[in-house]
């Protein structure tokens, strides 16, 4: 799933960043899926490589409330009988763009996360596009969203602010890796860079996958010697999918293993995420060695996320398959077809009322408009 088409339809300006509070809604889902990857496996029938955590899994899980609801109602229901042509699919991505650039994220709406989300988006959307103009459109945008949250003092306040979890520093490295990228270093870097370092060295038992990638995108920014992600791979999710294969995906009564699989695809696709840097790099040898035991899990996970009419969680799916090299393009087909036919009037999919989100509409927003982009930018390769 690699950028690409000539005809791809032309992106909306995007405004710059307004607003400022305090960070808030730190209570990501896939947070729960990370600092519970090993656990989660064990339940689902996997073979971790060291014992899972002796806490209480349901009530763990209970705590999250995962996307499977009216949000996606449409994804289930389309099918590939129809074919989207260009108009359809440039006036989806419009509308779209044209919501992300009137109801930008601020920290009185949706807080430091999906600021920080907004920001991947835009780093996705332009590794995606073909177009110079694109690809500077979305790089300006970028460094627009960044550039904001820099000056905000509450951004300071949140750096310097103690004590701080390691997803905390999680997200602080990454917000750092993306000013980076945007030819905009930011002026905490090196704070940022020190305290992720000490907060690893201070929680050793911390979720393999919160370690990873905090691990990797501390490498990005030269904060930990070369290589020394490659110690933490054999404990990943990505390791245990291609050692063991995944685990039976749920039928849609059963909720509690259902929760649990959302919340272990999840891991999976942050640790891929970080590994190839958001697909900027080829998947690494070791990733290369495993893809072949990976795909068959991505691509029952796919169709499972779309029958479970999770939009968020089947978009980053395929996008993960193309992280890896591999562009799943029937799935990427029908996912588009089904994003076109379900969209609302404003450019949104609808709101999710079981996110833990503050603004229940903009996570789908961005991950949909990443797809329906990939699919434009693919079509004639």
């Amino acid at each position: 799933m690699r950028p690409g088409v000539r005809s791809a339809p032309p992106a909306p300006s995007v405004g710059a960043l307004r607003g400022a509070r305090r960070p808030t809604g730190r209570g990501e889902w896939w947070e729960l899926s990370a600092i519970c990857a090993q656990s989660l496996w064990q339940a689902l029938g996997g073979r971790p490589r060291s014992p899972a955590v002796g806490r209480s899994l349901l009530a763990l899980v209970l705590m999250v409330a995962v996307a499977a609801s009216g949000t996606g109602r449409a994804l289930a229901q389309a099918g590939p009988a129809g074919t989207v042509t260009e108009t359809e699919l440039a006036t989806a991505i419009a509308r779209a763009l044209d919501w992300i650039e009137a109801h930008p994220a601020t920290l009185q709406d949706g807080g430091f996360i999906d600021i920080v989300d907004e920001a991947v988006a835009f780093l996705v959307l332009y590794n995606f596009s073909r177009r110079p103009d694109d690809r500077s459109r979305f790089a300006a945008a970028l460094r627009d969203r960044l550039s904001a949250l820099e000056q905000l003092p509450a951004f300071e306040a949140w750096v310097y602010a103690q004590p701080k979890s390691l997803m905390d520093h999680y997200h602080l490295v990454l917000t750092a890796h993306l000013m980076q990228l945007a030819d905009r270093p930011s002026a905490f870097q090196a704070s940022i860079v020190a305290q992720a370092q000490r907060a690893l060295l201070a929680t050793p038992q911390a979720s393999p996958t919160v370690r990873l990638t905090v691990v990797a995108f501390l490498e990005y920014l030269d904060g930990v010697p070369p290589g020394r992600v490659n110690a933490l791979l054999a404990d990943s999710v990505v390791a245990q999918v291609a050692r063991a294969g995944f685990p039976a995906l749920p039928a849609r009564a059963a909720e509690d293993p259902k929760q649990i699989t959302t919340l272990l695809l999840s891991a999976l696709v942050h640790e891929v995420i970080a590994l190839t840097d958001f697909g900027r790099l080829p998947p690494s040898p070791w990733l290369s060695e495993r893809r072949a035991a990976l795909l068959p899990s991505l691509v029952d996970a796919v169709h499972w996320a779309s029958t479970e009419r999770n939009i968020d969680l089947a978009c980053e799916l395929v996008m993960t398959a193309g992280f890896l090299g591999e562009r799943l393009r029937a799935e990427l087909r029908g996912l588009a077809q089904a994003l076109v036919a379900s969209q609302q009037p404003d450019g949104t999919w609808g709101a999710s009322p079981t996110t833990p989100r503050q603004n229940k509409q903009r996570h789908t927003v961005l991950t949909a408009t990443a797809i329906l982009w990939a699919y434009a930018n693919q079509r004639d390769d």
